[in-house]
């Protein structure tokens, strides 16, 4: 993972490093890769090729990545080659990783792992760890995360793989970066810097170069995160690599802006926004316009900056990201306010504020699926542990009915041979009647053992019936929980949507209007329309909350 500051100080891109290259070598363009799919049958091949393009597309286009990863994973498994059906469920779980949809996320990282054991490859057990440790980072859960990071560390080093190595130890370092620990952080950069160096992997020395200037800005030393940046961007323009000269003009640009020298921070990232629309890069270029944007609200140009700032809104309407319509949003209503268009600016707030509120519900949302399929796996558990018991009980009952069996041919055995002997012995005038009484004391016995085998089996017969009967409480226990889960999960969206789209519209506006008149100086006329405003958004709050208690009631 490789981190860089691009503008305010809320807005950091983060590239992730965990996806693993397969023996294609690099990423490929998606142009050339569409290629390669027309001119080859090879299936090997044709699993490389899906999974590149799934790669390529996940930034950009999450349908066509996961089509592609799926494409993947079927041939894989075609071919049964446990190695390329990992790559392919690793791909799988990096689209829903970029989705934030991450119980997703982690069955398919695991599902991968436990297929690159299989296969024994160490390296995509590795990388499975990386990914995995980035769930836990993004959740914050950083002690889980450290965890595996330093699993994949151990793996890289035996493998001797630098690379790898180098993204192990970027990771740790970015651990202590975001919980403020800034020497920790410094320090893991500075050994990734020197392996990027010793391995000349000139992406991963710029990448470098650029985290260690983002340490440095963040402890305001912005002369030596300067020279990191200006290191970064001119090795980035030596080998080609746009995106993180991009992105090194934007850190620098951030920078200025810190400092407050804006005419130096609108230079760096006015010529950031021009490379990033030759590169055609929507997300860079969007950062480039956020960045642009607050410089120039800084030196009060609202016009341009309120042009700036539509631009944002229109790209992040094309690839879809409601956190940049959010931030744009937010933008463009404190442009308003500074131009006193209180009711555009209050209009964009509530933009913004219902794009939160959306980001919001979608990760409760994920969180709720979450809790259901574990809930669901629990139970699923319990009832396979019960029929296992059940399964063991009715074993050692058939082991016992056996072992009787066994005991009464016997008997049976014995009891044929005292009839032999009885009937040889019977040539004995003398001892027919007691040979008589013995015969019918030894036909008594086997009927007694016929009796007794008979009720065995009966009982036999009875423990069936209750294990069955058993079974079925359970199925039907099992489903009734589901069906209590469903409609507690049905009430809780529910009440999730009254409040984030109908009670937080009028509270919204309150609030809104509150902070616009705590943040200006206003006219009488101007406070007594702000007054006005707030009366009429609390008494439609009055209702939405009457109507609410009336729905809570039945």
């Amino acid at each position: 993972m490789r981190i860089l500051q691009i503008n305010k100080s809320f807005f950091i891109v983060i590239f992730f490093k965990c996806v693993f290259f397969t023996w294609l070598g690099k990423a490929q363009s998606i142009d050339s890769l569409q290629n390669l799919l027309l001119s080859t049958s090879d299936d090997s091949l044709l699993i490389e090729i899906y999974n590149g393009l799934s790669y390529e597309y996940n930034y950009s286009d999450n349908k066509k990545a996961k089509s592609y990863a799926i494409k993947a994973l079927h041939l894989a498994q075609k071919n049964k080659n446990k190695k390329q059906i990992a790559d392919a469920l690793n791909h799988l779980g990096l689209v829903y990783m970029n989705q934030s949809v991450y119980f997703k996320a982690v069955d398919y990282f695991e599902r991968a792992q436990k297929m690159y054991r299989q296969a024994k490859y160490p390296r995509g057990v590795a990388n499975t760890l990386n990914n995995l440790g980035l769930i836990d980072e993004t959740k914050s859960e950083y002690a889980k995360a450290l965890e595996k990071y330093y699993q994949a560390l151990k793996i890289q080093q035996a493998l001797k793989n630098l690379v790898g190595v180098s993204m192990c130890l970027n990771n740790i370092g970015n651990i202590h970066f975001f919980q403020g620990n800034y020497t920790k952080a410094q320090d893991f950069y500075k050994q990734c810097l020197e392996i990027d160096k010793k391995n000349q992997d000139h992406y991963g020395v710029t990448n470098s170069l650029n985290n260690l200037g983002l340490v440095l800005s963040n402890q305001k030393k912005y002369e030596e995160a300067e020279k990191y940046y200006q290191e970064s961007i001119s090795l980035a323009q030596k080998i080609n690599n746009t995106r993180d000269e991009i992105n090194g003009l934007l850190n620098i640009g951030n920078l200025y802006r810190k400092k407050s020298q804006l005419e130096k921070a609108l230079q760096y990232v006015q010529k950031a926004k021009q490379k990033a629309e030759n590169y055609e890069d929507k997300y860079l270029l969007g950062a480039a316009y956020l960045s642009m944007s607050d410089v120039l609200i800084m030196q009060n140009k609202l016009t341009e900056a309120l042009e700036v700032s539509q631009k944002l809104y229109q790209i992040a309407a094309q690839i879809s990201s409601k956190k940049i319509k959010m931030n744009a949003s937010e933008q463009i209503s404190e442009i308003y306010f500074k131009q006193r268009r209180f009711e555009e600016a209050l209009k964009y707030r509530n933009i913004a504020i219902s794009y939160s509120d959306s980001i919001y519900n979608e990760k409760n949302t994920a969180k709720i699926h979450s809790l259901e399929l574990s809930s669901r796996e629990a139970e699923k558990e319990l009832l396979i542990k019960q029929q296992a018991l059940q399964k063991t009980k009715i074993q050692n009952q058939q082991k016992a009915l056996s072992q009787q069996y066994a005991v009464i041919v016997i008997i049976l055995i014995l009891l044929a041979w005292l009839t032999s002997l009885v009937l040889i012995l019977h040539k004995n005038n003398q001892k027919q009647k007691s040979n008589q009484r013995l015969l019918e004391n030894q036909n008594r016995v086997i009927s007694q053992y016929a009796h007794e085998l008979k009720d065995k089996n009966l009982s036999l017969e009875e423990s069936k019936e209750e294990i069955n009967t058993l079974n079925q409480s359970l199925e039907d226990k099992v489903r009734q929980r589901t069906k209590d889960l469903e409609e507690a999960n049905k009430k809780l969206i529910d009440y999730s949507f009254s409040n984030s789209h109908i009670v937080r519209r009028p509270l919204a506006n309150i609030l809104g209007l509150i902070s616009l008149i705590n943040s200006e100086t206003l006219t009488p006329e101007e406070n007594k329309e702000m007054l006005q405003m707030i009366e009429q958004s609390a008494k439609e709050l009055d209702k939405i909350i009457c109507l609410i208690n009336q729905n809570l009631e039945h």
